[in-house]
């Protein structure tokens, strides 16, 4: 049975290690750079830039590898199992689903054609689970598993391969597991050669983005600025609840504000002031995000920072709660902000996922500190928030 535990806490709250370990076992490093090879079993693994590695171990015989994308985990599991039968460690992968707290109605998916979404044989095999997962505060969540088992000692031993998702980004994150999965290579394989999810080979100068310049930055956060007014007053008008819109300013120059305590100019960033109610958007800031998190990006900004606004209109952010509390809510309340957009046409899920990128390069440092007053939480965290708004509403933020 597999040693990992409780899985879905990744995307959906707000933990950071998946793997329980004991905190007096030494873990052997076997990443260098983008590259993985087993301590014990010897299995190896290269991947592009567009993957991260979260986590890493080997205990006792049982090596562990977290790699994530932002819209994926896809969990690598080495150990000495099922006599290295690959359809028995497939079959087991359900039992040990049912037995996670808040998981229910696990399903084997089916394709199109209505055919189960499992195959394999002794050596190699699969299965894909739908499942739904209810958190603490009672939200539902739909997810889906990608499971794969490979025999990597003939009778002894095998490589586990977990892919978790939610249901609705499963179709656009395949592809980019898949090409990951090619490049795993077995004791005795010669290794492949790492490709990106659209097939080439990586190359930055291959893959131009699109850079908006200032004025185009400008011009959708003053859209995003008029969007997340209607957006709130039908929020607040199904809560049956007065709103005041924030005031919006664009920071371009030298400027004031009662929240600082001198002058604030471009460079220093976006945030809110409670003191007039008004949002300053950084300009200057703001472009250089939009080259990682694209078009998205200021709506998100607007999305995150009228989320404060709300917060102060509720009372919320004159509480005790602690800051991180306080901007992960409004990353949540910004996600179910995307999603509007979204269902609108204005914003496209293509560019939602490449947001992703930016919340997770905004992410605090490794080691702060969930009470500094600075802390907006880890990367993994705000788009775990994130992605909670966009997939469930704002009702799923905990505001009202």
């Amino acid at each position: 049975m597999s040693i990992r535990v409780r899985w879905c806490f990744v995307l959906l709250l707000l933990l950071s290690p998946v793997l329980t370990r004991s905190d007096s076992a030494a873990a052997q490093a076997g990443v260098d750079g983008s590259s993985y090879v087993s301590p014990t079993f010897a299995w190896s693994l290269t991947w592009d830039d567009s993957w991260s590695v979260e986590t890493e171990d080997s205990i006792d015989g049982y090596d562990y590898l977290e790699l994530t994308d932002q819209l994926s985990y896809v969990y690598f599991e080495a150990y000495a199992e099922f006599e290295g039968d690959a359809m028995a460690c497939v079959a087991d992968e359900e039992d040990d689903l049912a037995a996670q707290d808040g998981v229910s109605d696990i399903v084997v998916g089916r394709a199109a054609s209505g055919d189960p979404l499992s195959g394999g044989d002794a050596t190699n095999a699969y299965a894909v689970y739908t499942m739904t997962y209810t958190d603490a505060d009672g939200v539902e969540s739909d997810l889906v598993e990608y499971s794969e088992c490979r025999t990597l000692g003939a009778g002894e031993s095998v490589l586990e391969i977990s892919q978790v998702t939610v249901r609705d980004a499963y179709n656009d994150a395949a592809p980019a597991v898949q090409t990951l999965l090619a490049a795993v290579t077995l004791p005795g394989e010669e290794p492949a050669e790492p490709v990106t999810a659209s097939g080439d080979d990586g190359d930055d100068e291959d893959r131009d983005p699109g850079m908006l310049t200032a004025p185009e930055v400008k011009s959708a956060a003053e859209d995003a600025a008029d969007d997340v007014v209607d957006y709130f007053e039908e929020v607040f008008a199904d809560q049956d609840v007065f709103y005041v819109a924030p005031f919006f300013e664009i920071v371009e120059d030298e400027s004031q504000a009662p929240c600082s305590e001198g002058s604030i100019h471009p460079g220093v960033g976006s945030f809110y002031c409670g003191l007039n109610q008004t949002i300053y958007f950084d300009l200057e800031l703001e472009t250089s995000d939009a080259s990682v998190g694209g078009i998205a990006s200021p709506y998100y900004t607007m999305g995150h920072e009228a989320g404060h606004d709300v917060q102060m209109t509720l009372g919320i952010i004159l509480s005790d709660t602690l800051t991180v509390e306080k901007e992960l809510e409004a990353d949540c309340m910004a996600g179910a902000f995307l999603a509007w957009e979204v269902d609108r046409g204005v914003l496209t899920e293509d560019e939602i996922f490449v947001l992703l990128d930016l919340v997770s390069a905004l992410g605090d440092p490794e080691g702060t500190s969930v009470s500094d007053p600075g802390a907006h939480g880890m990367g993994s965290q705000r788009i775990a928030m994130v992605l909670r708004g966009y997939y469930n509403d704002v009702s799923a933020c905990g505001t009202f």
